[in-house]
């Protein structure tokens, strides 16, 4: 079955442009698959940027926007549904603001995606930040994440401070938790210089392990 994969967030600077990245690269590069990329958030598409020339189809809806977001939706759902036919598998890059905007609709994006025959699968960046529980928490209960057929919390391991007991707190929210591992400081460097140029082709370490199940 096809997926339509989101790369959600608790807030901004979380990691999940760089998960959404990672699927990318790794469904594209690594797995040949015929990859969608919707960037969510058109004031920061350093996703887009970095791929739009590497998948099948590439588009980009200001999900953002809290007063005209049902539009932006919309117009993805009909970009999604008029080529669904020529793709195994879409990734979406959720905005900063999606708590404030994907989350407060979730049962017509669940039912849409449902009617285009796609599983709904989301992957979700969560911080040491314990008032971010919370918000982890409600998008698991009644946000995008209570819609999706497989989900996934991210740790991120550059976000937490080694006391945080992050993994076992997040195993409270959901099952399937994995840990997402820190960039090399060099590599880091490589992808902040060289915005338009796939990962693979600059990391040498491969994808890490926590998304293979998403592939």
């Amino acid at each position: 079955m096809k997926a339509i994969i989101f790369s959600h967030g608790e807030k901004g600077g979380v990691g999940k442009s760089t998960v959404a990245s990672v699927l990318v690269d790794a469904l594209s590069f690594g797995a040949r698959k015929r990859v969608m990329l919707i960037e969510g958030d058109v004031k920061i598409d350093d996703v887009y940027n970095r791929y739009h020339r590497h998948v099948v189809k590439a588009a980009q809806f200001n999900l953002a926007d809290q007063t005209h977001y049902e539009d932006a939706v919309s117009k993805m759902l009909e970009y999604l549904e008029h080529n669904m036919e020529c793709i195994d598998v879409a990734v979406v890059n959720l905005p900063a603001t999606a708590t404030g905007t994907i989350d407060r609709d979730v049962e017509t994006l669940g039912e849409a995606v449902s009617g285009l025959g796609a599983d709904l699968r989301v992957i979700y960046s969560a911080s040491s930040n314990p008032s971010g529980m919370a918000t982890v928490a409600e998008s698991f209960k009644n946000g995008l994440a209570s819609y999706a057929e497989k989900t996934m919390l991210l740790a991120q391991e550059f976000l937490d401070d080694g006391n945080s007991n992050l993994v076992e707190r997040l195993k409270t929210i959901c099952p399937e938790v994995a840990i997402f591992p820190k960039l090399a400081s060099y590599t880091y460097s490589a992808v902040m210089e060289k915005p338009d140029v796939p990962l693979s082709l600059l990391c040498t370490k491969g994808h890490p392990q926590a998304l293979e199940t998403f592939i």
